[in-house]
Formats: C-alpha cells, structure tokens, sequence
C-alpha cells in the first residue's frame, strides 16, 4: 500500500496522543507562570527535553524495528534486558497512575471539589477497566487514538491557547535564576525521552500488524508521523508556556499544578471551558496510558516468551498497580520521581544520540564507554536532588543539570581514537 498523506496525519496524531499525556498538560503552565517574561526561553529549553529528544528517539526506534531491547543491545544483553525493564518500570511506576490522577483532580476541581472519597475509587476502578479493555483490542489503537480521540483533544488544546493569546494578561517577573536549566529539567518529568522509545517500539509494531506495508514503508511512515506529532509537541508546549505566562499571574497563591490549569481555562474560556478541559485531559491521559501499558505488557510477554494470554495477565496487573498508586495524587507522584529521572534520563538520551551515528562512530565499546560515564556522573545531580550534596562538581553546564555532557562528549572521543589509534593497529599486527 501506498503511504498516503491521510495515513501519516492519522498516525501522528495517534503518536501524539500518547505522547501527550497527564504531565504534557500540567506542567507547561505551571512552570509558565513561574517563567514570566523569560517564557520563550523557557519554552525552547523545555522543547529541547521534551520534544526534540523523543522525536529522535522515536527515529532510532523505527530504524531498529525491534523491540526496547534492541536500544541497549549495542552495549550488552544484560544492560539491553536492564534497560528494558528500567525504561517500562519507570514508564509504568510513575506517568501511568498519574494519568489517573490527573484526570479525577481536573474533573473534581472543574466540577466538584468536595466530592466523597469513595467516588475517587469508582473513578479509578472504570477508567483503568476501560484502559484494560483497549489494551486487549490493540490491532484497533492506532485508528480508534488517530481517527477519533486525538483530534477533538487537539481542537480543544489549540482553542484554549488562542483565546489565551486574545485575552493576554500581566506577565509577572520570573521567579528562575537560570531559566534554560529550569526549562530542560522540567521537560524530563514528561518522561518523553523514555517514552519515546516504548512509543515507537508500539507504532512500529502496530504498524507491523497491517500487512500492506513492508518493513521500509513501516520505517519512513514512523519517522514521518515523529515528525508530524514533534510539530504538534512544539506548538502545544509552547502555548501552554505562553498560556501560563500570560494568564497565571491572575492566580499567583494557587501551588497545585492541575488547579491552576483548571482555573485559567475556566478564566479564559468561561465555565463552558472547564467542561472542554475536563474532555481534553481525560482523553490526553487515557491514550498515554493505552499506548504506555500495551508496550509494557508486549514487552513482559516477550521477556518471559510467552502467548497472548501472558500479555493480557500483563495488562491486568498493570492496570491494578496503577489503581493502587494513583490515588496518591499528583503532587506526591512528581515529587517521588523527579530524583530518580535525573539519574537516569541522561544515559537514555546519550544512547539515543549514538543510536543515530554511523556505526564507525558508535561501536559496542562508545556504546559501553558513553553509557558508563554518562551514569557515573549523574549520580553527583541525583545526590543534590535527595538532598546529599557531598561536594562541589567543577564539571562544565553543572549549572543547568548537563554536568553529563562533557564527560560523555570526552568518552566518546577518547573510545574513538583508542579503537583507531591503538587497538586496530595492534590487531592488523597481530595478522601479520
């Protein structure tokens, strides 16, 4: 089959939707108003974690046509299998119980603060059975995210950003010291960058299921529905940024990230736009945990080599651990996971860099020498999140949390000029 245009729009936009999930809606204005007038600053820097880096994760995933443990093969079976399951349990551990939360915290601040506790249980119990449901018909979640739910969710985000622009309030004064580092630390609690990498495994694989596409068509058709959903990413964060900037100094008291979203729709779009949020959320979040539990579910089974009725006992425990955790609540969930996505989110996006070299500039040994430096000195940043700063790191961009970056960079280098300086020529001599 020939890829049409129809086809690429309807698969970015499925990508989209689980992209764009509970912290994508949350977090962009909260951290706006905070930005002030450096939002576009903030904005890019966000964009750059958020945005660029899964997209290109989405990449290396459709030229892989594998599966997560395909990513960190090039290292080791063993750090291929660790990362897998890293990848999925941090996917699964934290967004995925969020997206629940998110969506019961919009609907009761929109329509019933007071609502008794027992209504949040109903809620989570029917929101996570349908999400069991969809799991089960996964042959379907391409058209049924694409064709249906995600447009209706993009109209409405696209709504409430232009009425923002129309009625721009008093962009406070920012509250950061160091926006850039602000913006790229804030973008890794969208956990897109992991993500990124379960995503295109599903794409591809649901892809993989229609057989009138090959395996090339299947490559071209993710990377072009990466770039149409990375476009989509760009603007949503951007206007959410701006959003928060304009509108959020009219609620500078409110600390709770879904309230403060809830009360500038309702600012701007009047009571009417609370009801369109609510919708939006709801199906925002719903599809990110569709598309996140269906790999996870898909890769267990793999794991354990087992038939279809493994992966649907997967789906089934997923889902009932999220129904456990999610009542915990936003604020408890983001708080928990920040420390431990600084520690291990850069490793994920160096490995997506080398991914993208040519194999010369990215051999097993760059591969085993990047990740280790790169997890070696992320550890000093994780220490400082939990509060155990035990000394000074005299490394270059420590500032804006990229203290990785250098040493990655001198890694990569010193492998490269090793591999060619000293270990070939020793190997041509020993064939002599």
């Amino acid at each position: 089959m020939k890829i049409t245009l129809s086809r690429i729009i309807v698969t970015s936009f499925a990508m989209f939707s689980i992209f764009f999930g509970a912290g994508n809606f949350i977090l962009p204005p909260f951290l706006g108003r905070a930005a002030g007038e450096h939002w576009f600053l903030v904005a890019v820097a966000f964009c750059l974690s958020a945005v660029l880096i899964p997209i290109l994760g989405v990449v290396v995933q459709a030229r892989l046509q594998g599966s997560v443990l395909d990513f960190g093969k090039k290292v080791s079976s063993f750090v291929a299998i660790l990362l897998g399951c890293l990848l999925y349990g941090m996917c699964l551990a934290f967004p995925m119980p969020r997206t629940a939360s998110v969506s019961y915290e919009m609907i009761s601040a929109t329509f019933a603060p007071d609502l008794p506790q027992w209504v949040m249980y109903v809620f989570y119990i029917i929101y996570f059975f349908l999400v069991g449901y969809l799991c089960f018909q996964r042959n379907k979640i391409l058209d049924v995210l694409g064709r249906y739910l995600t447009p209706l969710m993009v109209g409405i985000i696209l709504l409430l950003i232009i009425m923002a622009i129309f009625y721009q309030g008093d962009i406070a004064v920012s509250s950061f010291e160091n926006p850039i580092a602000e913006g790229l630390l804030e973008g890794y609690q969208t956990y897109d960058a992991m993500s990124s990498i379960i995503i295109g495994g599903v794409i591809v694989a649901s892809l993989a299921l229609d057989n009138s596409f090959d395996k090339r068509q299947v490559k071209r058709l993710t990377i072009y529905a990466g770039i149409g959903s990375g476009i989509l990413l760009f603007i949503t964060y951007a206007g959410f940024i701006y959003t928060g900037a304009s509108q959020g100094s009219y609620f500078p008291e409110v600390e709770k990230r879904v309230l403060l979203l809830a009360l500038i729709t309702k600012h701007v779009l009047g009571g009417f736009g609370g009801v369109l949020l609510s919708i939006a959320v709801s199906i925002s979040c719903f599809t990110t945990a569709v598309g996140i539990i269906t790999g996870g579910a898909e890769f267990f089974q793999g794991l354990v080599k087992g038939n279809e009725r493994t992966y649907k006992l997967f789906v089934t425990i997923l889902c009932i651990y999220c129904l456990i955790v999610a009542p915990f609540g936003v604020d408890y969930i983001i708080k928990i996971a920040y420390p431990v996505l600084v520690l291990f989110y850069p490793t994920v996006i160096a490995l997506v860099f080398l991914h993208l070299l040519p194999a010369k500039l990215a051999s097993r040994n760059v591969f085993k020498a990047v990740a280790a430096v790169t997890f070696i000195t992320t550890i000093p940043i994780f220490l400082e999140q939990i509060g155990y700063k035990l000394f000074e790191v005299p490394l270059p961009l420590h500032q804006y949390g990229l203290s990785w970056i250098c040493p990655a960079l001198w890694a990569w280098v010193t492998t490269i000029l090793i591999e060619k300086l000293i270990i070939k020529p020793s190997e041509q001599t020993k064939h002599k």
